[in-house]
């Protein structure tokens, strides 16, 4: 599984909820769907991303970027795709932002993008460019601070412990 630093799992099913999606024409499930780098092709992101190493194996396949086309694991998707194999996407806030409004308290107050489970619950949260990278302390409309999202962690933390 591919996983970016800058991600949060919000529930404890995010992870049964990717392997339940593998059948045996299944390559990988992730939760966001995009353009790869050059907008050639559909992809799952490496933010989250789960394979099936056999195949991965077996299409021989890097997960390492090839500027200028692909960034990390887009052409491993790519190939996978190109040789017969299903890759699936969790509904997710970036690919399809009409989804935001019906993202649930207390996920609103932080600028993410979100993957959903069927029910509509956020299930798995990538900060990515929502947060406010500027040393200088001023964190422009649109962004979250590292401290708000520290904040949100940790709120989010107590509220599931209820």
């Amino acid at each position: 599984m591919t996983l970016q630093m800058d991600v949060m799992a919000t529930a404890p099913h995010w992870l049964r909820m990717l392997l339940d999606r593998f059948d045996a024409r299944t390559a990988a499930v992730g939760v966001r769907g995009q353009l790869c780098y050059d907008k050639s092709a559909q992809i799952l992101h490496s933010l989250g991303c789960l394979w099936n190493y056999r195949i991965l194996c077996e299409i021989n396949a890097s997960l390492m970027p090839n500027f200028p086309s692909y960034d990390v694991g887009e052409e491993a998707i790519v190939q996978a795709q190109r040789a017969g194999w299903k890759t699936i996407a969790l509904p997710n806030t970036f690919s399809d932002p009409a989804l935001l409004p019906s993202v649930k308290d207390p996920y609103r107050t932080i600028y993410a993008d979100r993957t959903l489970d069927p029910e509509g619950d956020v299930i798995f949260m990538h900060l990515g460019r929502g947060i406010s990278k500027s040393v200088t302390g001023v964190v422009p409309a649109g962004k979250t601070s590292p401290e708000q999202w520290l904040s949100f962690a940790e709120d989010l933390l107590r509220w599931r412990q209820r």
